[in-house]
């Protein structure tokens, strides 16, 4: 009698027939443990139904605006990010952009998922179908607002899975530009001892990570800098130590420590640059244990295809035991980096990047330097510098035409041809 759509307009979804029947079935044959059962399907906040919102706990930076929650089944909540609230996207800057690290995603859907079922943690949990289709740039000035949903499906084998997504402004909050699914209650799969490196005791000496890795390679700044040292590289398999840190403000833990995990591919996958787009599994154990300690770690590439990486990651404490485990993870290449090494160049210590760029003296009267020997093949570099004039960005929106480009590499070949 289109009762239906009026009331999905509302916010509330009717119940399938099959699934009605179903239910109806099962409290009819089996004692539910309750005189009064109410089933339903979503509800959006009804007058007759008014749950009362539980006081947020310790560590929901992402939960400080609650637009739907029904408890046990569904919550709807958004936040604000910004440069000041949340200063480590000052260190997650890529092209100029600062955006919004996978963790940290991952961090805000398990809040979601910690609230939804009124737990303080969610103790050893296990992310499956992790999806990350789309980055989420976060403006210097006006910030991003994201929205972070968790609907808990049915429990079955003492398992509770809770669908979650992260969504932004930017997109009308319609799309999911992260997305998971959240398996509570799930023993994780020993990793058998044949299938890592031993690795311990191996060193690459030759290699320091706050110089070598962080800036050249790895975009990264200082609070995601935790690889300490690489005990073995090529490109297939990276060993390294991280350093994990107390972080009790987080659901799952130190998510500086997890994004070394994630870091790592990357060395194995020079010289290509690479994203993060799918997880298939990811396996945390207790976040509760979280501590200041060391953390064992390796790498491994499992596949190779014309556009992306796949591997898997391994990481655990001193005395062996697995803390996180990835599996399936697969990163998307966005580019070839021709000043950039091979793993085994890098890990030999074969390849050293060209630095004389920086101890050039520029001033109004040398614009412009060439460099003999610097280029990719060993060809000269040429290189010009010059002010931008405010007709080269004088639009509503302070950006650049697509002519300015042609003008400037008119500019540089004359100066080159000059020199």
């Amino acid at each position: 009698l289109g009762s239906l759509e009026g009331l999905a307009a509302l916010g509330t979804d009717s119940i399938p027939l099959e699934e009605g029947v179903r239910r109806f079935l099962e409290l009819f044959t089996k004692d539910p443990g309750d005189r009064q059962v109410i089933v339903t399907g979503r509800l959006g906040g009804i007058d007759t139904w008014r749950p009362e919102f539980p006081a947020l706990p310790k560590g929901t930076r992402f939960l400080e605006d609650i637009r739907f929650f029904q408890p046990g089944v569904e919550l709807v909540a958004r936040s604000h990010l910004t440069l000041e609230r949340d200063a480590y996207l000052l260190d997650h800057e890529y092209e100029s952009s600062y955006l919004f690290p996978t963790v940290f995603g991952v961090e805000a859907m398990a809040q979601a998922v910690a609230y939804v079922l009124g737990r303080p943690d969610i103790g050893c949990v296990t992310i499956n179908g992790l999806e990350l289709p789309r980055p989420l740039p976060v403006h210097a000035e006006r910030g991003l607002g994201v929205e972070i949903s968790a609907r808990v499906l049915e429990t079955r084998s003492g398992v509770i899975n809770v669908l979650t997504s992260v969504r932004c402004e930017q997109t009308g909050y319609s799309v999911d530009h992260f997305s998971a699914t959240f398996a509570l209650g799930v023993q994780s799969a020993p990793t058998k001892a044949g299938d890592l490196l031993d690795l311990r005791g191996s060193s690459l000496k030759s290699m320091s990570p706050q110089e070598q890795l962080y800036g050249p390679i790895l975009f990264q700044g200082p609070r995601f800098q935790r690889i300490q040292g690489v005990r073995h590289l090529d490109s297939r398999c990276c060993g390294f130590e991280s350093e994990e840190r107390e972080a009790h403000d987080w659901v799952l833990g130190d998510p500086f420590a997890s994004d070394a995990l994630l870091q790592s591919l990357q060395l194995c996958a020079l010289p290509d640059q690479c994203l993060p787009v799918h997880v298939n599994r990811w396996h945390i154990a207790d976040a509760r244990l979280n501590a200041m300690r060391s953390r064992e770690n390796q790498a491994t590439i499992t596949a190779h295809t014309e556009d992306a990486y796949v591997g898997d990651v391994v990481s655990s404490d001193d005395g062996g035991s697995v803390l996180e485990e990835i599996s399936g993870y697969r990163a998307k290449i966005l580019k070839r980096r021709d000043d950039w090494p091979t793993a085994e160049e890098f890990a030999d210590g074969s390849f050293r990047q060209n630095s004389r760029e920086e101890t050039l003296e520029w001033s109004t009267s040398a614009a412009y330097q060439t460099i003999e020997g610097a280029g990719p093949q060993g060809q000269p570099l040429f290189i010009f510098r010059f002010p931008l004039a405010f007709k080269d960005s004088a639009t509503p929106m302070n950006s650049l035409y697509f002519n300015s480009f042609a003008e400037w590499m008119g500019r540089a070949r004359e100066l080159a041809g000059m020199g």
